[in-house]
């Protein structure tokens, strides 16, 4: 249960694709943003506007999915009064 009340913390805020995405689009897509994330004009601007700029690949948010599964109808019931706030 606290992986499923935990995730959205360590992902930040994550980017997603459709379902179906072929492989090699991804494949550009996720090098894409770890360029953007490595420019030092993308650094310096969000260091200027105060942002925390410590993303996670794709890969490592794939991996935060994978591993806390997916949740039985009967965990999302028990989770549901913690996360009406």
């Amino acid at each position: 249960m606290a992986k499923i009340l935990l995730i959205p913390d360590d992902m930040g805020r994550p980017l997603f694709g459709p379902p179906g995405l072929p492989v090699d689009r991804l494949k550009i897509l996720r090098n894409g943003f770890n360029r953007m994330m490595a420019d030092p004009e993308v650094i310096a601007e969000a260091k200027k506007k105060g942002l925390d700029l410590t993303p996670l690949s794709g890969e490592a948010l794939e991996a935060l999915i994978k591993e806390a599964g997916v949740p039985s109808a009967d965990m999302v019931q028990r989770l549901k009064p913690l996360m009406e706030n």
